[in-house]
């Protein structure tokens, strides 16, 4: 067996529960930036970034306490530059890369500590209802009145 991967499970169960203990949620935008705060509870040498979506669990960023940048995995997609506030930026949000639960840990003795997690997800997709009504107009009553001058033939004449 992998040596890490007992921390790992470790990891995605603390995760898990930070989650659902301690969770904002926040609606975006398509295309839009997204600032991402996370205050680890206890400050150590390094801070690390996870996302956790439905396909599993993503490592995203590491730093020092002091803001310097150790890895960034998503260039592209993320910009440390407010890293030493603890800011993690979305460039641009896409809903379907990036809805998911954001968190960061502290490493102390081998031990993660969390801070509070964020969801991110974007805005209902709106679909159109269309309303139909159905009206009905009453139909004008026709009088129809018939003149027939020869008697009808199932009728005996009365005399």
């Amino acid at each position: 067996m992998y040596p890490y991967f007992g921390r790992i499970c470790v990891l995605v169960i603390l995760f898990q529960y930070t989650c659902e203990e301690n969770m904002k949620i926040e609606y975006h935008d398509e295309k839009k930036e997204v600032p991402l705060q996370c205050d680890p509870p206890i400050k150590s040498t390094i801070i690390v970034w996870f996302r956790l979506q439905e396909n599993g669990l993503e490592f995203l960023a590491s730093y020092t306490s002091t803001g310097q940048l150790k890895q960034n995995v998503y260039r592209h997609i993320f910009s440390t530059e407010k890293i030493a506030s603890n800011i993690l930026t979305l460039k641009e949000f896409q809903k379907a890369r990036d809805s998911g639960v954001y968190s960061c840990a502290s490493f102390i003795n081998n031990m993660l500590n969390f801070g509070k997690a964020t969801r991110i997800q974007g805005h209902r997709d709106l679909k159109p209802t269309i309303k139909t009504m159905l009206t009905t107009n009453k139909l004008p009553r026709l009088n129809i009145t018939t003149s027939n001058t020869r008697p009808c033939p199932c009728q005996a004449p009365t005399g």
